[in-house]
């Protein structure tokens, strides 16, 4: 069940995506709530993004790039690990596989000592195995491995979107 994602389909955030990534949490303020999915509004990147914390520390990010033409999700927990730059990645969503590579960056959005990666999604089947929610297990094969629960996904998306449509028109 492994979907091999090249990195022309799933690539690092680069320094031509670094850009589209999320920066600072200068201009950003909570839009709404939305089955357990806080919707954020960046006034910087003019965008909306989703956001989900668990009880024990891991924070899962997902929205569009700033030019609004791929999605990203981003992981990061209190947990002592450490993501290179263009670090190969795996993640489990429903049973099926996706790698790639990721950008491995301290989080300048979250208060505390999160770590974790930003990960430019380009595959399609990957963004359809999100929207049906079920779970994904970041880095599956490492020990710092956690799951994250994709329930209500599908409606925070939605609300993101009529958010971004909000700031954009």
């Amino acid at each position: 069940k492994t979907l091999a994602l090249t990195s022309a389909a799933l690539m690092a955030a680069t320094v031509s995506f670094a850009s589209d990534l999320p920066g600072s949490a200068d201009g950003i303020t909570h839009y709404s709530t939305v089955e357990g999915w806080n919707v954020f509004a960046d006034a910087e990147r003019e965008a909306c993004y989703v956001e989900r914390s668990d009880e024990s520390g891991h924070v899962v990010q997902m929205g569009l790039t700033k030019n609004q033409k791929y999605s990203y999700f981003g992981v990061f927990t209190l947990a002592d690990m450490k993501i290179k730059r263009k670090e190969k990645f795996e993640v489990d969503i429903n049973g099926f596989t996706f790698d790639g590579k990721a950008r491995g960056m301290k989080s300048k959005k979250l208060r505390g000592d999160y770590k974790g990666a930003y990960f430019v999604i380009k595959d399609d089947n990957m963004v359809t195995a999100i929207m049906q929610e079920g779970t994904m297990t970041v880095f599956p094969k490492k020990e710092e491995a956690f799951q994250v629960d994709l329930t209500g996904i599908g409606a925070a998306a939605a609300e993101a979107q009529t958010c971004t449509a909000a700031m954009t028109s």
